[in-house]
């Protein structure tokens, strides 16, 4: 086969090889996420999913005027203090992989104060409500008189006010002393209330507990990769004890992995353990971020509704059924009267925001919002955003709290910030455009086998015609002779036969008579 007709099947080869693989792409991309995104402990996810590091942003509300808090038409006066910023490392301990494709695991946090991104000091003092006495009257807020003599002597002796003032690492993680919450158990009624801390603070003792998150065990992915990082359970339950009804379901991501397909018709949820439930985030626009186009997604207002618009959430009363905007979660935090909502009542019913001043609700600050990557379903961006509220409210029982107004006081809110790493964003990047470079890729080996097809066929068809140009396909040579007889002045002579081949006479003078004429 001479080098002609090895150029031919070359460039046929590309064209062909270009065709197949700008089909394939699509599938090349899903067979790669199928294999490379479940979680195990020797695929390229596990350090990230191991490991990660996320950033918080805390802001107090400094109550400002208590000393009003009996006058008529009081309203307090808030004061929002922060950020006060903090590196939290999330890192998983005792994985456990199961023969059912689920990984079961505890989770550590640690929480590391950046004082030179803060606006503030952990030494700021800030005033807010007295929870353990707050707490003690919510407890007996439905207790006879008589029942309830116990607690009100006790608050009387030990809760002396409806306000404290401590400093900001105090309330958080430091903790401090309560003479009201040393005593509780041995007071009657009390006595069967699990009280877990010496101490009372926001974050007490949670800093690099290894039990306060509880115990995940989380699909794998590695048989179903719609299910990648669901729950499947809880502390070795499908419901927690703490709600009723859709509330008490385990469901959705802990917000570490996502199913890949994500489609802007379909909500995610996810499970928080800091607000002891799952809840849904719903699809809200299209977004550009770190150069690549994802899915925004924003919490459901089902997450804080009373039923009123969804009446899936009935369940989130809790005994306690107020004004849309907030969620009750006492049972899971000691009873505690302590509510969730979006920052400054972002969201809520105009209830709340109208019984404090200083609030500022606004979607750019408050919005509780994750970005994902839809085809991977990768983590590219979050601000999670919760607020804490203690709910003030007139008692029979306890005199420290009669004739109070009644009020849901905001204690504080934080959000968790994140964006997927650098590195791992360009490995992000790289594979979603994988289908993109693939289809220059192949259009680029289709044209160079035309191109080479081109070169090599045409100048045989017009140089040798097409009975040689076939001729060389099939790998015989020949040479041309002239054939003025015939449509192509040249006919393909074996070169075996060259020496035996006699022109007609006729031919030759005709021949003789062309070179004339082109001499001339």
């Amino acid at each position: 086969m001479d080098r002609a007709s090895i150029l031919i099947w070359v460039g046929l080869l590309l064209a062909i090889i270009g065709t197949i693989l700008s089909f394939s792409w699509n599938s090349i991309l899903d067979h790669v996420i199928k294999t490379e995104l479940p979680v195990s402990p020797t695929s390229k996810t596990y350090p990230l999913w191991e490991e990660s590091i996320v950033g918080m942003d805390l802001y107090f509300f400094n109550w400002t005027n208590p000393e009003e808090l009996k006058e008529k038409n009081f309203k307090p006066e808030l004061v929002q203090l922060g950020p006060y910023r903090f590196k939290q490392v999330y890192k998983k301990i005792n994985v456990t992989w199961n023969s059912n494709n689920t990984v079961t695991y505890k989770r550590i946090r640690n929480w590391y104060y950046d004082p030179e991104n803060s606006n503030g000091s952990l030494t700021d003092k800030i005033v807010m409500i007295n929870v353990i006495p707050l707490t003690a009257s919510y407890i007996v807020r439905s207790w006879s008189t008589f029942s309830a003599i116990p607690v009100s002597s006790g608050v009387r002796m030990f809760g002396k006010t409806v306000w404290i003032t401590r400093t900001a690492e105090q309330l958080l993680f430091e903790g401090y002393d309560d003479p009201l919450l040393t005593i509780a158990t041995t007071l009657p009624g009390l006595s069967d209330i699990y009280i877990p801390e010496d101490k009372v603070g926001w974050f007490y003792n949670r800093n690099g507990s290894i039990n306060f998150d509880g115990v995940f065990n989380v699909h794998t992915a590695r048989d179903d990769i719609t299910k990648m990082g669901n729950v499947f359970n809880w502390n070795f339950e499908k419901n927690t004890p703490f709600f009723d009804g859709k509330c008490s379901e385990v469901k959705g991501s802990v917000g570490d992995l996502f199913p890949p397909g994500q489609t802007r018709d379909k909500s995610i949820n996810m499970f928080s353990p800091d607000v002891c439930r799952s809840f849904s985030l719903d699809y809200f626009e299209d977004v550009e971020t770190m150069e690549m186009s994802g899915y925004k997604y924003v919490a459901s207002k089902s997450l804080v509704d009373n039923g009123t618009s969804y009446t899936d959430s009935q369940c989130n009363c809790n005994g306690d059924c107020l004004p849309a905007g907030v969620f009750n979660i006492s049972s899971c935090r000691y009873g505690i009267p302590l509510f969730i909502s979006y920052p400054h009542f972002y969201g809520a019913d105009p209830w709340y925001t109208t019984q404090v001043n200083g609030l500022n609700p606004n979607a750019d600050d408050h919005q509780f919002r994750i970005t994902l990557e839809p085809k991977t379903g990768i983590l590219l961006d979050l601000k999670a955003r919760i607020q804490l509220n203690l709910l003030l409210q007139p008692s029979h029982n306890v005199g420290l709290f009669k004739g109070l107004p009644k009020i849901m006081f905001p204690m504080l809110w934080f959000e968790e910030n994140y964006q997927l790493p650098r590195r791992e964003a360009a490995l992000v990047r790289l594979l979603v455009l994988m289908p993109t470079i693939g289809l220059y890729i192949s259009v680029a080996l289709v044209l160079v086998g035309i191109f080479i097809l081109a070169v090599t066929i045409l100048p045989m068809l017009l140089q040798e015609g097409h009975w040689n140009f076939f001729n060389r396909l099939k790998g015989k040579s020949c040479d041309m002779i002239a054939n003025p007889q015939t449509a192509f002045p040249k006919r393909c002579i074996k070169s075996q036969d060259k020496e035996d081949v006699t022109l007609p006479e006729e031919e030759i003078l005709l021949n003789n008579r062309r070179t004339k004429i082109l001499i001339t």
